[in-house]
């Protein structure tokens, strides 16, 4: 009887198993078309997944994938759900192939710690950045004095001299460091960008710098740039000419800080990166003019379709104008969308479909896998999706729909598709500023109503027009409308960034609820059935905890140099920020502020109530929350080599002791102002006899962790080492390759 209630169980089991395959067959038989989507979604996986684990442990992505790969070859299973495991197992693995080969083939050996000394190098690019007042200078050394293959140099305006050209063979004494990683953890990662850019190290001249050979040729790209930049700079004076030679060239170096600040906070920073606006544009002036050029002869237009040869110029331009302004990632997407648009329309095919923006995806992820975890591919590729997406929708057709009517009526239907179309791309890129900058515009849907047009059909005609009518001396009145535009565009963005609330700030982001957000839009975007709205749910709950992401309390940078403290304000009070050196220059007081969450101004520790500092000591006394006797295993460790014990369940503040000098300290005294504080912090070597009650980071703890970041409420830290420390650029991998010249 037992046997054969069992043998009747198992037949059921089988039944509904057989049953829940067909199910999921016919649920992928709908979806049939939009499979393909899915495959650049999943070499992005594989790519995510080498920057999450590191290349070293390769057998936790490439088994499950070889798991999905032979399950997909499985003849048991129906036909679809075959082809779907058998393509993500595919292509998880070459996206993990794609960025591992990328990564070792342009693997060099970095700089291991600072070295001065003279160096030669030939001139590989030129970077001017005249609102830092400083250039910029790529030079290959071959390997010489078994330096880096590759170095970054900076020039004052005094060393730069404009006989230097790419190609030019340089002498000069130079301060050179290995490429700086995140200062605090979150940060931007320069290390990284430096290893995929094979740059081996950084530093500045020191002294005169000397031409040894010139270059033997100047017409270059890089040139060409810079020519048109200051010609650009030349016709429009002041701040509108560093945006309009940005818009013209991609060269960003002349944009005031302050103006920069302010189209990053109304929401109009997209407009500084030449992306798919600007090449629309681009192609649509050159398709027209060029079209209309043919038109005017009639033996041509007679026997030939001028739309072919208009669409065929005008991709040629988009590609140069691409690689003109620097090939960065928006710009190659919105090359190869062109074209695409270009050929579909040839072909009398629809051209703005999702595939073509999973095409241009999947291709730059193939050539260029590092990119996908940076925020200039997220966000082009976000704001394009939900473009396409939301006009697909019933609602967006009929608005935008041409019909027979007044103007007034259809300029209104056109400003309000701008506002939703501007209002979905606000809400869709919120979690990825905020995951990558901490901080995101309010406003930025209304800002863009106006900028958007401007500079499509104003500024980029305008400037295309000045730049023709100028070969014939008439471009005076086009520059003088295209700059009259960009400053409208930057008083906009002031007032907007002035206004009330007019960013959102929050700390350094979880990845895990980054990523649900990314996958939910993904399904939201891409699955057709109703299914797509059990994406919701994940969405709304990764959504309200990343906007309740706590902030850390303390904040150290990784030389120890730099310690900024948050003290919430409390009911009806606003927060404050600490800093231990108020001289810390600008970079580094947005950098802490960013990490933590902050938008102000941040004040002098020694300045705040409570606070007891002498010339080398500063002692400070914060409030403790809930919870804060919980512990965590990283803190055990950190209390541990600190030589402290563990303090649960006492109550009263929290007491912080941080060095401010390296002046020498009596030891006993140290000794005992460490025993009376829970964490004690400094740049330099602590004493074994400092034990505060809690723990202690010094240059010891920070050689092993980096910059590191306290939740004094959960006993949380992180650091640097533990969540960049397995990839192969970073300092505190000790399989990163090195080298370091011989001291003369």
């Amino acid at each position: 009887m037992i046997y054969f209630s069992v043998h009747d169980w198992q037949k059921n089991a089988l039944a509904q198993s057989r049953l829940l395959l067909s199910q999921i067959e016919l649920g992928l038989e709908k979806e049939a078309t939009q499979l393909p989507l899915y495959i650049p979604i999943c070499v992005g996986m594989g790519i995510a997944a080498w920057f999450t684990l590191g290349s070293e442990n390769w057998p936790y992505i490439i088994f499950p994938a070889l798991i999905l790969i032979a399950v997909g070859l499985s003849a048991k299973l129906k036909f679809r759900l075959n082809l779907v495991t058998l393509m993500v197992g595919l292509s998880v693995i070459i996206g993990w192939s794609a960025i591992s080969i990328r990564s070792y083939s342009i693997a060099a050996p970095i700089l291991e710690k600072p070295w001065i000394g003279h160096i030669y190098g030939r001139i590989d690019r030129i970077e001017k950045l005249p609102a830092r007042s400083i250039v910029r200078l790529i030079l290959e050394t071959e390997g010489q004095q078994s330096l880096p293959e590759k170095i970054r140099i900076n020039l004052s305006n005094a060393q730069y001299d404009d006989a230097f050209t790419i190609g030019s063979i340089l002498k000069a004494k130079v301060r050179l460091l290995p490429p700086a990683g995140p200062a605090v953890p979150g940060a931007y990662d320069f290390a990284q960008r430096a290893w995929f850019d094979s740059l081996g190290a950084t530093g500045s001249a020191l002294g005169e710098v000397t031409m040894v050979n010139a270059a033997q040729s100047n017409v270059t790209i890089s040139n060409i740039r810079d020519q048109i930049a200051t010609q650009v700079r030349a016709k429009i004076k002041g701040r509108a000419g560093a945006i309009g030679a940005t818009l013209a060239s991609g060269d960003r170096g002349a944009i005031a800080m302050e103006d920069a600040e302010a189209m990053r906070r109304s929401g109009m920073a997209h407009l500084l990166a030449i992306s798919g606006l600007h090449v629309t544009a681009v192609v649509m002036m050159s398709f027209f003019i060029i079209a209309k050029i043919l038109s005017l002869f009639p033996s041509f237009a007679l026997r030939h379709r001028v739309p072919i040869f208009a669409a065929s110029i005008a991709a040629l331009i988009a590609i140069f104008y691409t690689i003109l302004t620097g090939m960065q990632v928006p710009t190659i997407r919105a090359c190869i969308a062109a074209c695409l648009v270009l050929a579909a329309l040839i072909m009398g095919r629809d051209p703005l479909t999702l595939r073509l923006v999973a095409f241009g995806a999947l291709f730059i992820l193939l050539i260029m896998p590092e990119v996908l975890v940076g925020p200039s591919f997220q966000l082009s590729f976000a704001a394009v999706a939900t473009i396409i997406t939301l006009h697909e929708t019933t609602f967006m057709q009929k608005l935008v729909h041409r019909r027979e009517e007044i103007w007034l009526k259809a300029l209104g239907r056109f400003l309000l598709s701008l506002f939703i179309t501007g209002l979905f791309i606000e809400i869709a890129l919120a979690p990825i500023a905020l995951y990558h900058f901490q901080k995101t515009g309010i406003y930025g849907a209304l800002a863009n109503m106006l900028a958007i047009p401007l500079t499509t059909f104003i500024i980029i005609p305008s400037g295309i027009a000045a730049f023709v009518f100028d070969m014939v001396g008439l471009g005076t009145f086009f520059w003088w409308i295209c700059g009259q535009s960009i400053e409208i565009i930057l008083t906009l963005a002031h007032y907007v960034s002035n206004l009330p609330a007019a960013i959102t700030t929050v700390a350094t982001i979880d990845i895990t609820h980054y990523a649900i957000i990314i996958i939910s839009g993904l399904a939201i975007m891409i699955v057709k059935s109703n299914y797509k709205l059990l994406a919701l749910g994940p969405l709304a709950i990764a959504f309200f905890f990343l906007l309740r992401t706590p902030s850390p309390d303390i904040v150290i940078t990784g030389d120890g140099q730099h310690l900024a403290v948050k003290k919430a304000g409390g009911r009806g009070k606003e927060d404050a920020m600490l800093l231990l050196r108020t001289r810390a220059g600008r970079y580094i007081r947005e950098l802490l502020n960013e990490n933590a969450g902050f938008d102000g101004e941040a004040s002098d520790i020694a300045n705040w109530p409570g606070a007891q500092c002498s010339p080398d000591i500063c002692i400070i006394a914060l409030e403790k929350e809930q919870g804060a006797s919980k512990q965590s295993e990283s803190e055990q460790r950190g209390s541990k080599q600190g030589g402290s014990k563990q303090r649960n369940n006492e109550q009263g503040p929290w007491t912080i002791l941080a060095t401010t000098s390296n002046h020498f300290v009596p030891r006993l005294e140290l000794a005992a102002a460490c025993k009376r504080v829970d964490i004690a912090i400094s740049n330099r070597y602590l004493p074994y006899d400092c034990k505060p009650k809690r723990l202690k980071i010094d240059r010891a703890f920070h050689d092993k962790s980096g910059g590191v970041a306290i939740y004094l409420s959960s006993g949380r830290i992180r650091n640097v080492a533990s969540e960049n420390g397995h990839l192969p650029w970073s300092e505190y991998n000790e399989n990163r390759p090195t080298t370091y010249p011989p001291q003369k």
